[in-house]
């Protein structure tokens, strides 16, 4: 995470040690799903810093740490392995892989919508302006239903929310009038 944070603000080296830290720890552990999380974020870093041979090199490590312990590619893992592809200029791999993480992602998964914007501009190099365009509306599409689910999310933990404090001042008035009773009928005692 704080890795992520720097790469947002620009601090690339920073988050490389940070990563390297953190792949050394989930390695020591052998938590090989997590050293798959790690390697998205070093080939993310690395092409940050524009060094696609380095990015290319944490895509065959995560690749092969995959195969060796049967573990899936994350959809994310798959967009940086992708994006590593066609800068190195195998678009038709990169399209294959986009393709491949897109079958697999649930419909809900927000990286879908990064997929197909990266399945656009492998599309756009290739000369398939059409193709681009067409995946961008898909892009945008789901981008519009995500936003819809997550604003469909909150009004229902709002509801619930209100929902609940109503009850909570129903609560409270009703024990206000029981005490009120409770005070009259001693008095009347």
């Amino acid at each position: 995470t704080m890795a992520e944070l720097a790469l947002d603000n620009g601090d690339t080296r920073q988050a490389l040690v940070w990563l390297q830290a953190a792949l050394a720890f989930y390695r020591d552990g052998s938590h090989r799903v997590y050293e798959l999380r790690v390697h998205d974020g070093l080939i993310h870093t690395a092409l940050a810093m524009g060094d696609v041979p380095q990015a290319r090199q944490w895509s065959a490590s995560a690749l092969a740490l995959a195969e060796a312990w049967k573990l899936p590619l994350p959809a994310s893992l798959q967009l940086q392995i992708a994006r590593t592809a066609r800068l190195e200029g195998d678009a038709a791999a990169s399209a294959a892989r986009l393709r491949e993480a897109l079958a697999a992602a649930a419909k809900t998964d927000p990286v879908r919508v990064l997929l197909l914007e990266e399945l656009a501009m492998v599309q756009e190099s290739t000369g398939d302006a059409t193709g681009a365009n067409a995946t961008l509306r898909r892009a945008n599409a789901e981008a519009a239903e995500l936003m819809r689910a997550q604003q469909d999310r909150q009004l229902d933990w709002l509801r619930i929310r209100f929902e609940t404090t109503e009850q909570q001042r129903t609560i409270a008035a009703l024990e206000s009038q029981n005490r009120l009773h409770k005070a009259r009928l001693r008095q009347r005692t």
